[in-house]
């Protein structure tokens, strides 16, 4: 996926995203926080508007935000829906601590979305290549 052939929506629902799973447990960890920045800059997005963003989310509760999620999360193709679900997966592990109540959050997502788990899994094994080689 190219930033040509991306939904308009695919910035702010990652941002929906990072939000819900970076916050289920009340505060981001300094690895999750420095992965936004690194998510900004592979997903090509703009930084401000992506912290513009986040910052309107985090004034909704989390369900009202969850619910968000999930409409906007289906507006989109299949290949951003699994780009998204596999940065859920890296959001999570980013500190070295699959929080239950991050899992909750990803697994209530995947509960609700007919994706394959292997395609998600073979797009998280990239985007984390893409994070290393940086």
């Amino acid at each position: 996926m190219n930033s040509q052939t991306r939904s308009e929506l695919y910035p702010s629902v990652i941002c929906l995203f990072y939000y819900l799973v970076a916050y289920a447990d009340g505060k981001a960890s300094q690895a999750e926080i420095a992965l936004m920045d690194r998510i900004a800059t592979i997903e090509k997005f703009n930084k401000s508007e992506f912290e513009k963003q986040f910052l309107i989310y985090n004034q909704n509760d989390r369900s009202t935000t969850f619910n968000k999620c999930v409409i906007e999360l289906k507006k989109l193709d299949n290949l951003e829906q699994i780009r998204i679900l596999a940065w859920m997966f890296i959001i999570s592990d980013s500190d070295d601590d699959f929080n239950a109540k991050e899992w909750k959050v990803i697994q209530d997502v995947l509960n609700i979305l007919d994706q394959s788990l292997n395609e998600i899994l073979n797009t998280e094994r990239s985007l984390t290549k893409l994070l290393i080689i940086g």
